[in-house]
């Protein structure tokens, strides 16, 4: 276990790495300590280690590789959940898969960044998911986008609130008259509007931007 004598004062906290590649974990250990401010970092290298630890000790933190020798990712952290259910757990893999990221959250995960992030998204999902908050790396969040809405889904996350509003109203059949007089702005700005959002989402026929508007989720979806 590393522990930094001369920041103990200020640190709390047990943090636990599960990683099965050492030069990683040793990495990840200066990371979280930098980052997290924990009193103690422990280091394992496999599920079976990490659950025969729960027997004598519960860690407050716990970044977690999903792909590990024996015990894997997912039911460590069922165990962990029924061991150590105030245990703020941060997945840290190099699966992105938005089926896997929805299970992994679902299961009680805090969080989850992608290898191939940057060393300061690491200390940033550290930092938050320690607060208390849920973290989705850049990579895995515009993943989950993707999935649950489809790339229209994601032109349409462009678009201003007032731009998504005037969308809305459009595709239900609304002219610009009546757009401006639900959304008290002038027939001239709600014409502004439509023309800035024909040019973000390229897209000028009023069916294509009306199938824009049902795969986000702005009107019903189209039969």
């Amino acid at each position: 276990m590393n522990e930094s004598p001369s920041t103990r004062a200020a640190a709390s906290g047990l943090c636990w790495i599960i990683e099965d590649q050492s030069m990683l974990r040793q990495l990840l250990s200066a990371v979280v300590q930098d980052a997290g401010g924990f009193a103690f970092v422990r280091e394992l290298s496999d599920g079976d280690a990490a659950l025969a630890r729960l027997a004598v000790e519960t860690p407050d933190f716990v970044l977690l590789d999903l792909v590990l020798p024996g015990t894997p990712g997912l039911d460590v952290i069922d165990h962990l959940r029924r061991t150590a259910p105030s245990a703020r757990i941060l997945i840290f893999s190099d699966r992105l898969e938005a089926s896997l990221i929805r299970e992994v959250l679902a299961r009680g995960a805090n969080g989850f960044i992608a290898k191939v992030e940057h060393i300061p998204v690491l200390r940033s999902a550290i930092q938050q998911v320690r607060a208390g908050n849920t973290f989705l790396c850049p990579r895995s969040s515009s993943l989950l986008r993707t999935h649950v809405f489809g790339e229209s889904g994601l032109r349409v996350e462009s678009l201003t609130r007032q731009e998504r509003a005037v969308l809305k109203l459009y595709a239900e059949g609304r002219s610009a008259k009546e757009i401006a007089s639900l959304l008290t702005i002038t027939p001239g700005t709600a014409s502004n509007h439509l023309t800035r959002i024909k040019q973000k989402l390229g897209a000028h026929e009023p069916v294509a931007l009306i199938r824009y508007a049902a795969d986000a989720g702005l009107i019903p979806p189209l039969r």
